[in-house]
């Protein structure tokens, strides 16, 4: 006796559009994100500055001028938090490892940045 198999394939599942939204809705969510620090840190933010400094200078998206311009606004910021730290990280990610043109580009951005600030 022969028995006939089925030769029909299980349909693939629907994607589903709220899974989706929830993945992105959680990488939004997070206070790390290099979106939501420079959020923060554009409001003023002494902490995700400095965590925005340091993501630019040792990760991605990597641009060590632009991360030692936030090292110069952190030190021009007036904040009562800045500290000793604050100015080791400047000598360490700008006048280290930037040379002059790096140094002058860099200064420029901490300028813009700071009337981005303020303007807030």
């Amino acid at each position: 006796m022969i028995i006939a198999g089925c030769s029909q394939q299980p349909s693939p599942p629907e994607p589903r559009p709220d899974v989706a939204a929830d993945a992105k809705a959680t990488e939004t969510e997070d206070p790390n994100s290099y979106e939501n620090l420079e959020k923060s840190a554009m409001a003023g933010d002494y902490q995700a500055q400095r965590n925005l400094a340091y993501t630019l200078t040792t990760d991605i998206p990597y641009n060590p001028i632009l991360g030692c311009a936030w090292r110069i606004v952190i030190l021009e910021s007036g904040s009562p938090q800045v500290d000793q730290s604050d100015t080791a990280n400047k000598q360490a990610d700008c006048d280290r490892k930037l040379d002059a043109d790096g140094l002058k580009a860099a200064q420029a951005q901490a300028k813009a940045l700071q009337g981005r600030i303020q303007a807030q």
